[in-house]
Parts: structure tokens; C-alpha cells; sequence
């Protein structure tokens, strides 16, 4: 059996100015996720638009997330 692993972004709101943080973060068999180094800085609809381009789907956030967290793309 192949291990696989699920990769997904996180949008996180901006502390100052106006560009936004999307974090990598990998889910590997365990289901603990792992933070990457891999990000992505711009503006939210420039992320969002690069999201969609490589097919993926967003999931709103929960009420119980961190408030500095926007949305997370599969």
C-alpha cells in the first residue's frame, strides 16, 4: 500500500499592510499536520485566483479557527 499525503494551503490575515500570507501544510499518514516553508505573499484575490488555477477548492473557516486565519484551500 502507498502512502499518501494531503497537502493543503491556509490563508492567514495580514498583521500590517494590505498582502496576505498563504501557509503550505502537509497532512501525512499520521493526520498531524506539518507546516512547510513554502508561501505565497500578495494580495487575497491574486492567491485565491492562483489557487483556482491549480483546481483547488476552498473550505471557509470554521468559528472555532484562529481569528487570523481566512480560509483554507484543498
Amino acid at each position: 500500500m502507498t502512502q499518501t499525503s494531503l497537502r493543503m494551503w491556509t490563508i492567514y490575515r495580514p498583521h500590517a499592510g494590505d498582502s496576505y500570507v498563504a501557509r503550505e501544510w502537509v497532512v501525512g499518514p499520521s493526520g498531524d499536520p506539518q507546516r512547510t516553508p513554502v508561501v505565497k505573499v500578495g494580495c487575497l484575490e491574486n492567491i485565491r485566483q492562483s489557487f483556482r488555477a491549480d483546481g483547488l477548492v476552498v473550505l471557509v473557516r470554521d468559528k472555532e479557527d484562529d481569528p487570523s486565519i481566512v480560509e483554507t484551500w484543498l
